[in-house]
């Protein structure tokens, strides 16, 4: 089961890119995925609206009626909270995916609540090897088992011809861009 606050039909960017994508391809792949969303349209799933509390509330209790064997949550805390309670009392495993560079420092008790949460994932996925640092030196938090996935491009080799051309279509000779 998936948490997000963006799913289809929604203002979520590159978040609800990237989880519209993971769904469609655990799909194709014969996964069992139900989506629990708070902003978006898509009637084939289950959306909850009202305020984060109760956003949590609710995606906690269609849990309990779901009972996945795996959660996945995104990016935010009112996303992440219903899995850690739903594992803490039913078990299965919690994976949190994070998307986004945290804006502001936490409060110490918020700091220590979502350390909290962070801790009880089995996976923590990050973006960005940047994202990762820049949420553990804002939030104060670390982030425990932890892996990078690029979302949005597959990987291939680059020559060093492809990466001269680009370099010269682009102005960069002496620059050092990272490309992948």
């Amino acid at each position: 089961t998936i948490i997000t606050h963006h799913w289809r039909e929604s203002d979520g960017g590159g978040i609800r890119t990237y989880v519209v994508n993971m769904v469609d391809a655990l799909r194709d792949r014969g996964a069992d995925v139900r989506v629990l969303f708070r902003d978006g349209s898509d009637p084939r799933e289950l959306q909850f609206r009202g305020g984060l509390l109760s956003f949590t509330r609710e995606c906690y209790l269609q849990l309990r009626k779901l009972r996945p064997e795996v959660v996945h949550s995104h990016n935010t805390w009112h996303c992440l909270l219903p899995g850690f309670i739903y594992k803490k009392l039913n078990g299965g495993r919690l994976v949190h995916t994070l998307h986004t560079e945290p804006e502001r420092k936490l409060s110490y008790p918020t700091r220590l609540l979502y350390q909290r949460l962070l801790d009880s994932c089995d996976w923590v996925i990050v973006s960005s090897k940047g994202l990762e640092e820049k949420v553990e030196e804002v939030h104060g938090v670390t982030l425990p088992r932890s892996a990078t996935i690029f979302g949005g491009a597959e990987e291939r080799t680059v020559t060093e011809e492809e990466k001269s051309r680009f370099k010269g279509d682009l102005g960069l000779e002496g620059c050092y861009p990272n490309i992948l």
